[in-house]
């Protein structure tokens, strides 16, 4: 059964009823712009949250991906730059099962802090802002240097190993 975004809140309660209590909504609110990580082309449905500890922010992936595998180990990549100080980024509220998210109907679902600002890139670029996110981008690889990796090599996606050919085509033809 597919849900419309209108029948949402009972879900989105049913998933925020497995984080702690003070996560617990006095509101919620649908986002209209759905959330694409990473460029992946994975879109996740977002609410603002009102709790008693500060706005939240809930994603909804869709049910076919991320793996909850795949989210753990972002999840614990995030929490390593956390424990760090790397503190740019929202990290994933631990729910009363430990994880940093939780399934309901279909869905894997998961909370974090709401973030303010709005990202203007796009719309008025400039050097400094790309400089800062350089930088940040610096500050969060210095962060996670540092992080366990197991010992079996990681698969790399058909989209990253498209990507790395196109970059040595790019640095080849630069320097030929």
């Amino acid at each position: 059964m597919k849900l419309g975004r209108e029948t949402y809140h009972p879900v989105c309660e049913e998933a925020l009823s497995l984080y702690p209590f003070t996560c617990h909504p006095r509101s919620i609110r649908p986002l209209e712009t759905p959330y694409e990580s990473d460029g992946s082309g994975i879109r996740a449905e977002l609410w603002r949250v009102e709790t008693v500890t500060g706005p939240m922010l809930l994603k909804r992936w869709p049910a076919e991906q991320p793996t909850a595998e795949h989210l753990e180990f972002v999840h614990a990549v995030l929490w390593h730059a956390a424990n760090e100080g790397f503190d740019r980024l929202a990290t994933p509220v631990i729910a009363s099962d430990g994880r940093g998210f939780v399934f309901v109907k279909d869905h894997l679902w998961q909370l974090e802090p709401w973030m303010y600002g709005q990202p203007d890139f796009a719309d008025a670029p400039s050097e400094d802002k790309l400089a800062g996110a350089l930088m940040a981008l610096a500050e969060f690889h210095n962060s996670v240097a540092g992080f366990p990796i197991a010992q079996s090599p990681l698969a790399i996606s058909s989209e990253a190993q498209e990507r790395l050919a196109q970059l040595r085509r790019i640095i080849a033809s630069d320097f030929e």
